[in-house]
């Protein structure tokens, strides 16, 4: 693996967690209102890329998600697992690369 592919990974680690916690720090200001920004850079970034990059993505916001929470893994599991279903199908849907 190169330097790059794993900076790279690097680097989708921390901001997926700096997302996270800034969302924790915005819950009080915005109560129920809170957006999940770890979820839509995610999001963002699975409609981009090709399927074995949308599974790391996907267990790089299941892992950020079990250090900053008390939910069981099996549900983050779960919800990233919804997640890649949801953004895959849309963007084959709607064919992603011709946007």
């Amino acid at each position: 693996m190169r330097f790059g592919l794993k900076a790279a990974w690097l680097l989708c680690f921390a901001w997926c967690a700096w997302l996270t916690a800034l969302a924790v720090y915005l819950e009080p200001l915005l109560g129920g209102w809170t957006p999940d920004l770890a979820l839509v850079l995610i999001a963002s970034l699975i409609l981009r890329s090709g399927r074995a990059a949308s599974l790391g993505l996907v267990y790089c916001l299941v892992c950020t998600r079990l250090a900053f929470s008390l939910d069981p893994p099996e549900a983050l599991a779960a919800g990233g697992w919804m997640l890649f279903l949801l953004v895959r199908s849309v963007a084959h849907l709607f064919d992603a690369d011709q946007m």
